[in-house]
């Protein structure tokens, strides 16, 4: 898996970058990540000082989270929170869309 970290207008601490990478590697027990792509940026708006987008290259439609928090681990946090979200989403089983394997047994 390749890693790449940017950080815009902000002085991203070394610390930051390796607990993003950690997180992220520690997610490939979950879903199989081809790359993995960080932007940290401060941002001034209501909704927070920092952002962080992440983008994971994935089987399937690619994961994208940004999150915004007052500091860069806040940031960090909820970006956790919904990554592991959108695993868990996608690796439930749909119950909306009907098995269509057991569609074409009953033909």
């Amino acid at each position: 898996m390749t890693f790449s970290f940017r950080s815009l207008v902000v002085k991203a601490t070394s610390t930051l970058a390796r607990q993003l990478n950690d997180h992220i590697s520690g997610l490939r027990a979950l879903i199989a990540i081809e790359s993995a792509e960080a932007i940290l940026e401060r941002v001034s708006h209501s909704k927070g000082a920092f952002r962080l987008q992440v983008h994971l290259a994935v089987p399937g439609p690619d994961l994208r989270v940004e999150s915004t928090g007052c500091t860069a681990q806040e940031a960090l946090l909820k970006m956790k929170k919904e990554l592991m979200r959108q695993i868990q989403l996608r690796r439930s089983p749909r119950r909306d869309q009907p098995n269509t394997r057991r569609q074409l047994v009953g033909k």
